[in-house]
């Protein structure tokens, strides 16, 4: 199973007097990085939420927002300290008797006064719990979508790799007749130029010219990686970065390919091979 770093969930919550909504947001990363925006009452829960996540996910930068949407507050929600609303009073009355030129209080001044009017106080503990809960809703479906994503890269890749394939053995097959017509041309060259060089120096100038171009080794291991891809992609465990190795080592034989070319043929089947690994790369990139 092939898994994407890019992907996207949501997931709420409601409580008596609050929305809970998580925003997930990951995308390619070397490492783990996790970037937590969180309300003042959910602070404490920092660490188990970084746990959380870290137990889900191997790679990519997470950007993890929870809000927490409050809901229009009702007047059985208010509750009046009274006391203090007596104790505001008497100091607001004392304070206009002593300055009889200030504007006499009134019930709203009473009310402002901090503490005298007071709204239900969220649970803490429900809300540390739905928070949670939330959050492991959210991971659930950014697994899924990453796994839908990766499902696709992986399609994507397989198709390339079958195409790096088909070129390799293509070019393996004519490998012969590009050795006979290197062969026979530079015979017809050193034919040309002169007549006094020996025949046995001439073949073994030639076999050396072979020999220097020879790429057997490169297209062994070109099936080698390219088998090996295929075998990451089937597996369950995370890839990426074992994949982004094969990249460069694959890229390394397509361009020894080329410096060894003697033929239009190899190097076509060089450059088209260096375009599909580069490709690869790019969706190898986005893989966890």
């Amino acid at each position: 199973m092939t898994v994407s770093m890019t992907a996207f969930a949501r997931s709420e919550d409601a409580l008596e007097d609050c929305l809970l909504v998580w925003e997930i947001r990951t995308v390619n990363h070397r490492y783990l990085d996790i970037n937590l925006k969180l309300p003042d009452e959910i602070r404490q829960l920092d660490t188990r939420i970084r746990q959380l996540i870290s137990s889900t996910l191997n790679r990519g930068r997470v950007d993890a927002h929870l809000k927490l949407e409050k809901a229009t507050r009702s007047a059985e929600s208010l509750s009046i300290d009274h006391a203090l609303a007596s104790d505001v009073a008497a100091i607001l009355h004392k304070i206009q008797n002593d300055n009889p030129g200030i504007r006499e209080a009134s019930s709203i001044d009473v009310m402002r006064w901090p503490g005298v009017i007071q709204e239900s106080q969220t649970n803490l503990d429900e809300l540390h719990d739905k928070t949670l809960r939330a959050l492991q809703s959210a991971l659930k479906d950014l697994v899924k979508d990453r796994k839908r994503e990766g499902q696709r890269l992986g399609e994507i890749i397989l198709e390339k790799v079958s195409q790096c394939e088909t070129i390799r053995s293509e070019f393996l097959i004519s490998i012969p007749e590009i050795q006979e017509k290197t062969r026979a041309k530079w015979q017809k060259r050193i034919d040309e130029i002169t007549t006094n060089v020996d025949p046995e120096r001439v073949a073994q100038e030639i076999a050396l010219l072979l020999t220097r171009s020879d790429v057997i080794e490169e297209l062994d291991r070109l099936e080698t990686h390219l088998a090996e891809t295929r075998k990451l992609l089937s597996g369950s465990k995370p890839k990426g970065r074992s994949l982004d190795f094969l990249m460069q080592e694959l890229n390394r034989e397509a361009n020894t390919l080329g410096s060894k070319s003697i033929d239009d043929r190899m190097t076509n089947a060089s450059i088209d091979l260096k375009v599909l690994i580069d490709q690869i790369r790019e969706q190898v990139q986005n893989i966890e």
